[in-house]
């Protein structure tokens, strides 16, 4: 599952139980990966330019939910191999892509399950 949470509950460096590993995108913008207990989290740290405000779900169903990018992702697998391919997306891809990206995994995510979490949702409908 992957979420948007608050830009708050991404760990310090100062937390026990993360680690945390800095990338560079295609398009040399920083990008940090912290692994916690339950998963792990993305958080962006290039120009505000590139970041997509939010992320625009048209679900299968005809269902458009629009979803604020809190510019904290946190994905809940503890899978190595998921892990390491959005390690790989970041290291290889373009700032847009990467987002692009992520959308499209918020996309699938709502697809199977449309609820949210109240920091993620700005429109429903």
């Amino acid at each position: 599952m992957i979420y948007c949470i608050p830009e708050k509950d991404y760990p310090t460096k100062e937390d026990w139980r993360s680690e945390e590993l800095t990338y560079k995108d295609e398009n040399d913008f920083e990008w940090r990966i912290a692994r916690v207990e339950n998963g792990f989290m993305i958080k962006y740290f290039g120009d505000e330019y590139f970041k997509e405000k939010t992320f625009e779900c048209d679900l299968p169903n005809g269902k458009h939910v629009k979803i604020n990018n809190t510019n904290c992702i946190f994905i809940q697998s503890t899978d190595f191999e998921i892990f390491y391919i959005i390690r790989e997306i970041i290291k290889l891809g373009y700032t847009d892509d990467i987002w692009e990206t992520l959308e499209e995994m918020f996309t699938e995510r709502l697809s199977n399950d449309e609820g949210v979490l109240e920091s993620e949702i700005i429109e429903k409908g």
